[in-house]
C-alpha cells in the first residue's frame, strides 16, 4: 500500500518535475542598454504571456562587448546566447538560426531620418530623388546589415569600425549622412549633442526600404522559438504589441514631422520570403498611422 501511495504522489508530481525551464541568454552591455531597452521588455512580456502554456523561465544576459559580427557567431553556436534581434535577411542568421518571422517593432527600422552635419541642410533641401541621393555618402558600422540594401541602390558607403565612432565621422564629414531608425534617432541624438555640437537632424527626407528587425533563436532551442512566436502573436491580437509599441515610440513619431517629409523609397531585394508583408497589421505606416 505504501508503494502504491508513493507511485501515485510521483505520478502527480511528475509534471512539475519534468517541466523544462525556459533559459534565455542574450547580450546586454551599457553600449546598449537604453538602445536596446524596447526589446529586453519586449521578451519578458512574451515569456510571461506564454507561462501558462510553456512554464517558468529565466533570463541570463550575457554581459560583454561584442562586434556586429561575433554578436551573430556568438547567438549561432548557441551556448553564451541563444537569442538575438536583427534584420530579416542579415547573412548567415536564416541558415544558421531559426527566425521568428513578426516583426517586433512593426518595420519602424525601415524608416529612416538622418544624423547630418549642422551646415549641410541646404544641400539635403535639394534632395527630390534616389538619383539626388546617390551623389552623397551614407555612414555604416561594419557588417550592418543594411550596407547591402545601399550598395544594391548605387550609394555608396563609408564604414565605420564602431558604433559610437560613426558620430565622430559624421562631425568631422568623413561621410554625408549617418541614416537612422525613426526609434533610434532622437534618442541618439539627445545623448550626443552636447559631445557633438555640430550635429543635427536632418528636417525634410524620409527613407524608406523594408528592413524589419525580428527574434533569431539558436537551432538548438526550437522551442525557445516556439513560444516566442506563440506569444508575440498572442501580442499582435489582443493589441498589446501595439500598445508596447505606442509607449515606447508615439511621442518620437510625433516629434519628427513625417507626413511633411519627402519620402524616398529604395528597394531591399534581401528580404526573405517569410516575412509577412502584405499583414498590414503588423507594420507601421507614417502617412496612415496617427
Amino acid at each position: 500500500m505504501r508503494k502504491l501511495w508513493f507511485h501515485l504522489l510521483l505520478l502527480s508530481l511528475s509534471p512539475f518535475v519534468v517541466a523544462e525551464l525556459t533559459v534565455v541568454k542574450y547580450l546586454k552591455n551599457e553600449e546598449n542598454a537604453a538602445r536596446y531597452s524596447y526589446y529586453y521588455e519586449l521578451v519578458d512580456i512574451v515569456l510571461e504571456k506564454t507561462r501558462g502554456n510553456f512554464g517558468d523561465y529565466k533570463v541570463e544576459p550575457l554581459i560583454g562587448e561584442m562586434t556586429a559580427a561575433r554578436w551573430n557567431q556568438t547567438a549561432i553556436e548557441g551556448k553564451l546566447l541563444n537569442l538575438l534581434w536583427s534584420p530579416a535577411g542579415m547573412e548567415g542568421l536564416d541558415d544558421h538560426m531559426i527566425p521568428v518571422p513578426i516583426p517586433l517593432i512593426k518595420g519602424l527600422t525601415g524608416y529612416r531620418v538622418f544624423l547630418i552635419h549642422k551646415d549641410n541642410q541646404p544641400l539635403f533641401s535639394q534632395i527630390k530623388t534616389l538619383t539626388d541621393l546617390k551623389h552623397l555618402t551614407v555612414g555604416q558600422g561594419q557588417n550592418w546589415g543594411d550596407i547591402p540594401i545601399f550598395k544594391h541602390n548605387g550609394i555608396e558607403v563609408v564604414e565605420g569600425s564602431t558604433y559610437e565612432g560613426l558620430f565622430g565621422m559624421l562631425s568631422a564629414k568623413r561621410f554625408d549622412y549617418f541614416s537612422r531608425g525613426l526609434n533610434e534617432i532622437i534618442p541618439e541624438f539627445k545623448a550626443r549633442k552636447v559631445k557633438y555640437p555640430s550635429m543635427t537632424i536632418e528636417q525634410e527626407i524620409l527613407l524608406f526600404y523594408p528592413y524589419p528587425f525580428i527574434f533569431f533563436v539558436s537551432k538548438n532551442n526550437p522551442k525557445l522559438a516556439k513560444r516566442l512566436e506563440s506569444g508575440l502573436t498572442i501580442m499582435v491580437k489582443n493589441g498589446s504589441l501595439d500598445r508596447h509599441f505606442n509607449q515606447y515610440y508615439q511621442e518620437t513619431l510625433q516629434a519628427l514631422n513625417l507626413k511633411k517629409r519627402r519620402l524616398i523609397k529604395i528597394s531591399n531585394p534581401f528580404l526573405p520570403s517569410y516575412i509577412p508583408v502584405n499583414n498590414k497589421t503588423l507594420w507601421y505606416n507614417p502617412f496612415t498611422n496617427d
